[in-house]
């Protein structure tokens, strides 16, 4: 004799499966695909270097400060700024784009010749001289980029007047103003 399943049971079952599937749906949504299509872009500065690891970052929305520990793969400089994305109703669901460098509208900013010296999986290293100094820099790098991209090359390379550590080496070939973001 088969044993007897319920029907009860089984639409009790189904019931609970389609409402945990909406909730995982819901919240995936919430935190990737609406961030996609309805983020709003300003830039995080670098604050605090923690360790070798770790750096602290913050963003403001409106008035207030929104601070966010991430890891680190290269060298990253106080004061140094980087495009990000957030969620307008949930400004801490955010999208870091270490790959997009900025200025601030309020920063000096000059150029020089810089050299690719050294190419890593995901990041290059790059040397500048302002006034006879020699300051080397790390930055991120996307894939589609990366191929282009030779040691030995030379590309423009923007800096902070007063902090000449924070460069952007422009290998995309840019302006000035791409560079500089005007929102904060």
């Amino acid at each position: 004799m088969k044993p007897r399943t319920s029907s009860k049971s089984t639409i009790i079952i189904t019931f609970v499966t389609i409402i945990i599937t909406f909730i995982i749906f819901t919240i995936y949504a919430i935190n990737g695909i609406r961030l996609n299509k309805s983020g709003v872009y300003t830039y995080a500065t670098v604050s605090e270097i923690l360790d070798t690891n770790l750096i602290k970052l913050y963003y403001k929305v409106n008035e207030s400060k929104i601070e966010i520990t991430k890891e680190r793969n290269e060298d990253f400089i106080l004061g140094e700024k980087f495009q990000i994305k957030y969620h307008p109703k949930t400004p801490k669901l955010y999208k870091i784009y270490f790959d997009r460098p900025v200025f601030s509208e309020k920063e000096i900013i000059d150029s020089t010749k810089g050299t690719i010296l050294k190419k890593n999986n995901t990041y290059i290293v790059f040397k500048y001289f302002v006034d006879s100094t020699l300051y080397l820099k790390s930055s991120t790098v996307l894939k589609k980029h990366y191929k282009q991209i030779q040691n030995g090359d030379e590309y423009k390379v923007f800096y902070n007047v007063e902090n000449k550590k924070q460069a952007i080496i422009n290998y995309k070939g840019l302006t000035k103003g791409n560079y500089i973001f005007e929102n904060q």
